[in-house]
């Protein structure tokens, strides 16, 4: 595209998020003045970051050739972060302004004392015309900040459709653009004013069943065969523990969402393009604990959770987007799911591994202590056992816990504690670290929590389903951009820049070499405990590719072949950097 490369605002988004990283601030174990901060230079990274990623994917779409699209539409183009070509449910903002000309071009009027006068829908095709799944979400008129689009006054009156669009075969690393019309009105679908089953979801992989309690029960071809039940209720503990360590009061009182007939279910959606039902639970927990922290207060509180579940048009997973308001004190939030005997180990993905563990964390001399197992990669994770992964965005306390009728995986939502560390208090480990102060914040009372994570139910063979895969396009933060009738050097309807196929292989990063304009490096690892071959294909072959490594220094060269290929064998587990010239 000809943009500069951004060093300077990347390495200052960096700054910001190492600073963030220290052991103890990272792990949630600081005075609450620590993580106030913290949660700022998290929201400077993020704005730097947006605003790096915005100028980036603007200055590629004013470079596809749109030539051939009327004078009166638009482009959208949503782009795919990952090296396999992805077919999935993207939601993704879909930005008009009044100031690009489009609502002129297409003889609105906008009213401002009511927009919704004016456009309610949009047409959404393929490039080639062909219909496709989407829907509109939300829609609201706003103005928008664009800091890439010009030095001064980037600010743009925006009408902003919010869009569920079912994304087929978008390229590896590249691009699937789609034509944008003016719609007069919503076309109508049969079950427009209701649906035989609202408490049901089907596509051809998966049938998902919410059950008067709110729990799951899943079928379907995706499972083999199998049916989960009681998959997904909520199960609250005390906690009188610390930002270190959980510990249950003595005497505990655990409180689930089963059997207490407080869950109201609502379909939201039922399009072509996604379904969507939302199960509103009710739990009664004790406020807090008692004063001497041996028992959970007889008083109580209603805590009130939300979870939306959306299965895509053709999604192999059910996405789960959970929202609490905490009203209580000294407690712990689990999301559980039964699932059937599976053996004694269980995988689960860490930074640059998937690893095999034992369900049961063996304790040792009693002078120490081991936590729950956590899942502890940065954006995109994932544990499995048996038929079921649970794919999580951020979220990294799980737990395993045996039965022979039918074992449960925990997923820690929440802990509320009052105190940075244990100190000398007999309820918790000996000698615990950190000092005892107070750290009300941590109690979280009155905050919105908002929590998303996904449910991949499999035959048994997580490698065999793509559970890693799907995994990873859960948390992906999806991006598009919106532009209009132009020329340019990349070819419109679909492109990808880059590559990298073979077993298992997962690219980590693909970025210029530090002070090198010309030269970049591309990162990837194999998940898999057997060799694979990473092959990569670039949409313009590179002048020369060498070994790297993490400092990006240029080793031995890496033969191109004729097709402009270039294939490497990969040991299990094993981090291969590649620097190439283009």
């Amino acid at each position: 595209t000809g943009l500069a490369y951004p060093e300077g605002l990347i390495h200052t988004a960096w700054k910001w998020l190492l600073r963030n990283h220290p052991h103890d601030s990272i792990g949630g174990c600081s005075v609450d003045a620590v993580h106030r901060q913290m949660e700022t230079r998290f929201e400077w990274a993020g704005e730097i970051a947006a605003c790096v990623t915005g100028r980036s994917l603007h200055a590629i779409s004013e470079n596809i050739d749109t030539g051939s699209l009327d004078e009166k539409d638009a482009a959208l183009v949503v782009f795919n972060p990952f090296n396999w070509e992805v077919s999935d449910l993207v939601e993704v903002d879909l930005d008009l302004s009044v100031e690009e000309g489009w609502f002129k071009r297409n003889d609105f009027d906008i009213n401002y004392a009511n927009p919704f006068f004016s456009i309610r829908h949009l047409n959404i095709t393929g490039w080639d015309g062909s219909p496709v799944k989407y829907h509109i979400v939300d829609t609201r008129f706003l103005v928008v900040h664009r800091p890439w689009m010009e030095p001064f006054g980037p600010t743009y009156q925006t009408a902003r459709f919010r869009v569920a669009l079912w994304a087929e075969r978008v390229p590896p690393l590249g691009y699937r653009t789609y034509r944008i019309s003016k719609a007069l009105k919503r076309n109508r679908l049969p079950n427009r004013h209701g649906t035989a089953a609202p408490h049901i979801m089907r596509n051809e992989h998966l049938t998902v069943e919410v059950m008067p309690n709110g729990t799951l029960t899943v079928s379907g071809p995706a499972l083999g065969g199998g049916v989960l039940r009681n998959l997904h209720y909520f199960e609250d503990d005390g906690d009188n523990g610390d930002g270190y360590t959980y510990s249950p009061p003595r005497f505990d009182a655990v409180v689930t969402s089963l059997g207490n007939g407080k869950a109201q279910i609502t379909r939201l959606l039922d399009e072509p393009a996604v379904q969507a039902i939302a199960v509103d639970y009710t739990l009664d927990v004790p406020a807090a604990v008692t004063p001497d922290r041996q028992h959970r207060a007889p008083e109580t509180v209603p805590l009130n959770v939300r979870s939306v579940f959306r299965l895509g048009a053709h999604s192999r997973r059910v996405d789960v987007e959970t929202t609490v308001t905490n009203t209580a004190k000294d407690h712990r939030l689990r999301v559980c799911f039964e699932v059937p005997p599976s053996g004694d180990t269980h995988d689960a993905e860490m930074p640059f591994d998937v690893v095999t563990r034992s369900n049961r964390t063996v304790q040792p001399d009693e002078r120490a202590w081991i936590e729950d197992m956590p899942l502890e990669r940065a954006q995109q994770m994932f544990m499995t056992y048996g038929p079921l992964a649970i794919a999580n965005h951020g979220l990294p306390e799980y737990e395993v816990v045996e039965s022979p009728v039918a074992p449960v995986v925990k997923l820690t939502l929440l802990r509320a504690v009052n105190y940075l560390g244990a100190g000398p208090h007999p309820n918790t480990i000996i000698g615990g670290a950190g000092p005892m102060f107070e750290t009300p914040e941590q109690q979280m009372l009155g905050r919105t929590l908002v929590f998303r994570y996904s449910i991949i139910p499999h035959a048994g063979d997580w490698r065999a389903a793509g559970v890693q895969r799907e995994s990873h396009q859960h948390a992906a933060l999806w991006h598009a951009m919106v532009t209009y009738r132009h020329g340019g050097a990349l070819p419109a309807g679909s492109h990808g820049f880059l590559r990298v196929s073979g077993e298992g292989i997962v690219v980590s990063a693909l970025k210029q070499v530090e002070e090198m304009a010309g030269h970049y490096v591309v990162r990837f690892w194999n998940s898999g405990d057997a060799p694979s071959q990473a092959c990569l294909s670039w949409c313009r072959v590179p002048a020369a590719v060498w070994m790297s490594n993490l400092a990006e220094e240029q080793g031995a060269p890496v033969e191109i072949g004729l097709d402009g290929e270039c294939c490497i064998e990969v040991k299990p587990k094993q981090i291969v950097t590649l620097r190439f010239a283009m």
